[in-house]
Order: C-alpha cells, then structure tokens, then sequence
C-alpha cells in the first residue's frame, strides 16, 4: 500500500498558487463551453431582413440582421448582425467609416473615442467573402466574431447599442439599407 503525503510523489498538498490555476483553467473551460452554447443559441436565429451597402458604383457588402423571432425591438436579446463584405478593405478604412457614421450620429466625442481605441486593437483586415459579425446577448455584452471565430475581447458596455445604430437608428446616413434590415422593404441578395 502506498503512503500518503509528501513521501508519495503522485500525491501532494495544493497550495493556493495551484487552486488559481485551477480556477483560472475551470474559467477557460467555462468560457469555451459558453462560447459553443452561444455559437448554437445563434445559429437558432432568424433573419429580420437584409441588405446591400453601395458606394458610388461599388457594393461594398450585405448585412443582415437576425433575432430570436426574426422581428426587430430596440432592446431584445439576443440579436446579431452580420456583414459580409464584396471588398477587400484594411482595417483603418473599416474604423474610419465606422467614426465617420458615429460623427453623422453625433455620438459623444469621448465614446467614440472610446469605441476606436477598442476596435482599432480588435478588428482585422478583411477581404472579398469575409465574415464580421457582432453577436449581442444583451446590452452589458456583446462580441465579435471574424469568420465565425470569436475575436479575443467582449466590447465594453453600452458599446452594442451604439454600433447596432450605425444601421438601426432612425438617424443612420442610409435609411433605405436600414429598412431593408428591418425587413420593411425586399433586397435581392
């Protein structure tokens, strides 16, 4: 029979440098299982409507935004929108359009710079046929995804609602692209 204790070399005391470590790999596991949950709860969702961003002669890219009952309420959880893009664009246009739109909105100066300070860390390049989705699971929580993938950092609070109003707000520099999304009025694409 084999002793128990330090004379065992299978067997020792956990001290609370080992318990973090546990803690932190249960979080990781945590974390990970709670990113295949929403990535499942997020397949479930149905489309509300979509649509297709044109600039000069260009399409830019199709956005389309999905719910849990494919019917758009400011404030329902949770809600995604999802744009992929028909051009190759470096992540510094795709910021300084998102600051430009903010700037129509007359979001407050220090979010948006807030706002950019986290994206310009976050997002990628992206080119012809790529994916950039922002998932919403409620106000306090949002995050990114890049094909798919989620990108390391959830966006600060209030952030979703902000953004989401790029394309949502009543306001927006480009009301019929927003009433496609809406599901108000058809696009074929």
């Amino acid at each position: 029979m084999a002793q128990q204790g330090v004379d065992n070399p299978q067997l020792r005391t956990v001290g609370p440098t080992d318990l973090q470590a546990l803690s932190a790999s249960a979080q990781f596991v945590a974390s990970k299982n709670s990113q295949v949950n929403v990535a499942a709860d997020i397949a479930s969702l149905k489309e509300v409507g979509r649509g297709e961003m044109e600039w000069w002669w260009f399409t830019l890219y199709r956005a389309r935004l999905l719910t849990v009952d494919g019917e758009y309420n400011q404030g329902t959880y949770p809600m995604v929108l999802e744009i992929e893009y028909y051009q190759d664009i470096p992540s510094e246009r795709l910021l300084e359009a998102t600051v430009d739109q903010w700037q129509h909105l007359q979001l407050d100066q220090s979010r948006q710079l807030q706002w950019q300070a986290s994206l310009s860390e976050l997002w990628p390049d992206v080119n012809e046929g790529d994916t950039l989705s922002l998932q919403v699971l409620s106000p306090d929580s949002s995050q990114f995804y890049f094909n798919g993938k989620p990108l390391e950092e959830l966006m600060p609070e209030g952030f979703s609602e902000d953004f989401l109003a790029i394309w949502l707000s009543s306001q927006t520099s480009r009301p019929e692209l927003r009433k496609q999304l809406l599901g108000e009025i058809a696009c074929e694409c």
